[in-house]
């Protein structure tokens, strides 16, 4: 994961970071192929749209990546459980998740190594 010179705000989280705001620089972009969900089940509970960055983090844990997606101001959150066929997009706006992205993997796909 890459971040900014400077992060701004800081979620501590067991012992980690996860930051509130993604590097500016790091541009997430999300596959045509995907579907939209209403909610996703982590190691530490269901995280629903709507829900708040702390929760989804407490439930989901650090993401895989983080970014923003190209022309859109939402920071997105990447999440893959090794073995798993799916990657999910995460993308919140003013904090709070807006849409759960589910794509199948693929061998281009540098989420599912």
């Amino acid at each position: 994961m890459k971040y900014a010179p400077y992060i701004i705000g800081m979620l501590l989280l067991a012992g980690s970071c996860v930051p509130m705001i993604a590097a500016a620089d790091n541009v997430i972009d999300l596959p045509p192929e995907g579907s939209d969900m209403s909610s996703h089940r982590c190691d530490g509970g269901i995280v629903s749209v709507g829900d708040h960055f702390r929760l989804v983090a407490e439930k989901c844990g650090a993401p895989l990546d983080r970014g923003n997606m190209p022309h859109r101001k939402y920071d997105v959150w990447v999440y893959h459980t090794p073995g798993a066929n799916f990657v999910y997009y995460f993308a919140f706006f003013n904090r709070n998740l807006q849409r759960i992205y589910a794509v199948s993997c693929n061998k281009s796909d540098p989420y599912c190594e």
